[in-house]
């Protein structure tokens, strides 16, 4: 069976003043994802498109 897979580019920063930089994953889809969900299945496994295994992101929602 094959799995709907899509990609997420994500901005990041090492610092609150640092320069940022881009990042992206690849996920697969499930029904009724959202914004919110997207970032906590990042955070669950945050391996980019590279295979680079890298701390949680960090978000704000609210």
């Amino acid at each position: 069976m094959q799995v709907d897979t899509f990609r997420v580019r994500v901005e990041r920063r090492d610092q609150p003043s640092g320069p940022s930089y881009w990042q992206s994953f690849e996920l697969a889809y499930r029904p009724g994802m959202n914004v919110t969900s997207v970032l906590q299945l990042i955070c669950a496994n945050p391996i980019t498109i590279d295979d680079q295994k890298l701390p949680p992101i960090g978000y704000e929602s609210g």
